[in-house]
């Protein structure tokens, strides 16, 4: 494929109709969402759901099944392209037909821009900064009034010189070079500072927290029974994906423990950050906006936030790094494939797209769907110099490479496991959550939510892009723009099902990306007099709102420094805890046998530390939610038993009664001081 077209022709005219097409893209789509409503979509009743789960859930305030809301959300994202072109198309004659049958046109067009301008700042302002999506993320800061207000000043006075207003509209290239090594290296450390300072615990601070025994076990479960030798979708199901069998090859060369996992756990992090650096590198013109940006989402990413404002250390991994990584990563190898785009790179990003979906299908189906749809609209829209069979061709290599890639992966895994692969078991959570309901909260409604300017931001992306190629404008910056969109719009599935405040600034992080990539925009093209100052009040309040955001992330860094002091020292120290005797407990008693059944807290970290094969096949205690895959692993559990094909297990105290009736003809042999029984025949 040629080079891609580069245009600066943006002029006030261009991007105020993108933003008109915007606002009509919204009213068409709040049209759809009430002809949507009017489907009839019969929600289960709880009552008939409850019995399907396991008994310390069947009372119901866990389920929420939510049918319709779901459908009329998948349904608006398969519209949406269809209702931007609609809306672009209109906007478009509109405009056109005005501009020649009225004299006075112009001039009352631009005050009703300017009105609509001071409106969406309003709304963002108002939603951003009263709400408790920023409460949640700047609750350090909101104790120190005066810093706030200082800091909003200076977001002011930076917005001003960002557009030129107070520098006179002048550039200066000479000591550029200089400005991007610095801020890349200042952003370099503090990504490294963020993810090592406090995540990258040891065997030597687990202790029998819910953090522990629910969240790590169930994401390092997987990945000690894989090294163990048992294979994902045969011997076990993958709740957050086949990760764990990607990163076999590595952890067979490093071994694995609870450090060594999470030290690898934090360089993916590290490298997610680093893709976005270079994103922002290449897209973005301010040094200064970059750093901004870097900061920002240094404190959102990896529970940062939490630690800063609240010291709760909750090292969430099913999300930071296992759902960012490969999105972060796969935004920075479209915007270099696009560059000159040939069927080779297309290939290469093809077989990335497929290894995503099966290291964690929720965030790799979105990375496959915003490739797809990048080709398939240059494909419908085209573009200059190239046909649109060859873009057609193009499209036909990625759909043909991907599967290719899926069906090699799949004989890997039924030639590892020597029998057929249960490839149900892949969406069996998904099933469980969003059909089921189970964990589910509904959208909140009746107002103007943080969600809505997230889920507008790609909006706006998409419209943007989608009017730039309707024009024939061909970008770097539109086309990686529509490809985060669409991302973007993939991982914001996440938190419609379960929306949670908490799961929405896990997702936003592709909205962020845009917004600095559209302040950039507007401000540069208020600097080069090709937007009016007007479009100035849109910059404010995501400059004001990333000053906030970087100062919240530098003032905390001494707490994340406190944070993660003592996981070091415990390291270096290596004093025996009661995870670490249990463990020795363990080894006394297997004599060497590399199998055993433990139900225990933190059952995960005791296979892999030990590198245990379970004795039974299936899911982690933590990942048992249904009713007939607990009957399931007890009735295995009984079988083995009276078959005396399990020697060793190791059961919790206060466990014993859910398993006592099923190990017949066995006694308990010894016990740990903290209650961790060894059973045996």
């Amino acid at each position: 494929m040629n080079q891609i077209i580069k245009i600066n022709t943006h002029t006030g005219s261009h991007v105020s109709r993108i933003f008109l097409s915007f606002i009509l893209t919204i009213f068409l789509a709040l049209c759809a969402i009430h002809l949507l409503k009017l489907y009839p979509i019969k929600t289960p009743l709880i009552k008939n759901l409850t019995p399907l789960f396991i008994k310390k859930l069947q009372h119901g305030d866990f389920l929420y099944p939510k049918p319709k809301e779901i459908f009329i959300m998948n349904s608006i994202i398969i519209l949406l392209p269809f209702i931007m072109m609609i809306a672009i198309i209109l906007v478009d004659n509109i405009y056109y037909r005005l501009r020649n049958a009225a004299p006075g046109f112009l001039f009352y067009y631009s005050w009703i821009m300017a009105a609509i301008l001071l409106l969406l700042t309003a709304i963002t302002t108002h939603v951003l900064y009263y709400c408790n999506y920023l409460k949640l993320l700047l609750n350090a800061l909101f104790h120190l009034n005066w810093t706030l207000s200082f800091l909003s000043i200076l977001s002011i006075a930076l917005t001003l010189y960002l557009s030129g207003f107070l520098s006179g509209f002048k550039k200066n290239k000479k000591y550029f070079k200089q400005k991007t090594l610095l801020v890349v290296g200042i952003s370099i450390f503090m990504i490294f500072f963020q993810s090592f300072s406090f995540r990258v615990p040891s065997i030597y601070i687990v202790n029998h927290h819910l953090l522990w025994t629910s969240n790590f076990n169930a994401v390092f479960y997987s990945m000690a029974q894989v090294m163990a030798g048992k294979t994902l979708l045969f011997n076990l199901p993958a709740q957050y994906g086949l990760y764990a069998e990607l990163l076999k090859p590595l952890f067979s060369l490093l071994g694995l423990s609870v450090f060594k996992f999470t030290l690898v756990m934090a360089f993916l992090e590290i490298m997610g950050l680093l893709a976005l650096l270079m994103v922002l590198v290449q897209l973005l013109k301010s040094r200064l906006l970059i750093l901004l940006a870097i900061l920002s989402l240094c404190l959102d990413r990896a529970g940062v936030w939490m630690v800063v404002n609240y010291l709760y250390n909750d090292q969430y991994y099913q999300y930071d790094p296992i759902r960012f990584f490969f999105p972060a990563i796969s935004i920075l190898l479209f915007l270099n494939i696009i560059k000159k785009m040939d069927a080779k790179k297309v290939i290469l990003f093809s077989v990335i797209a497929a290894l995503s979906s099966l290291w964690n299908i929720d965030t790799g189906v979105p990375i496959i769907g915003a490739f797809l749809s990048y080709l398939l609209a240059q494909s419908i829209l085209g573009r200059a110099h190239v046909s649109r069979f060859y873009l057609l061709k193009l499209l036909g290599f990625a759909i043909t490479t991907i599967l290719f890639v899926l069906l090699v992966f799949a004989y890997y895994l039924r030639t590892k496991a020597g029998a057929p692969i249960h490839f149900g078991q892949l969406l069996q959570y998904q099933h469980t959550f969003y059909i089921l309901g189970f964990l589910m909260i509904p959208l909140p409604r009746g107002g103007i939510y943080p969600w809505h300017i997230i889920f507008m931001t790609y909006l706006f992306g998409m419209c943007a892009a989608f009017y730039n190629w309707f024009k024939g404008y061909h970008s770097l910056r539109w086309d990686t723009v529509f490809y985060i969109s669409v991302l973007g719009i993939g991982l914001f599935v996440y938190y419609t099902g379960r929306a949670h405040i908490y799961n929405l600034i896990a997702v936003s992080w592709p909205a962020f990306l845009l917004m600095f990539i559209f302040v950039d925009w507007l401000l540069r093209m208020i600097s080069l007099k090709k937007l009016p100052l007007i479009f100035m009040t849109l910059c404010l309040p995501m400059v004001t709102l990333s000053v906030l955001l970087a100062s919240n992330y530098l003032y905390g860094l001494p707490t994340l420094y406190r944070t993660g002091h003592p996981a070091w020292l415990a390291l270096y120290h290596q004093t025996p805890n009661t995870t670490v005797k249990n463990i020795v407990f363990i080894k006394k008693h297997l004599h060497g046998d590399q199998s055993a059944f433990i139900a225990a807290p933190n059952q995960a970290v005791y296979y892999g530390e030990l590198g245990l094969e379970a004795s039974i096949d299936g899911a982690s205690e933590t990942e048992i939610i249904l009713q007939s895959d607990y009957d399931e692993l007890q009735q295995e559990l009984r079988t083995k038993a009276l078959q005396k094909s399990i020697k060793h297990i190791f059961i919790q105290k206060n466990k014993l009664a859910a398993f006592a009736k099923n190990l017949p003809g066995y006694r308990i042999a010894a016990a740990s001081p903290s209650g961790l029984l060894y059973i045996t025949y």
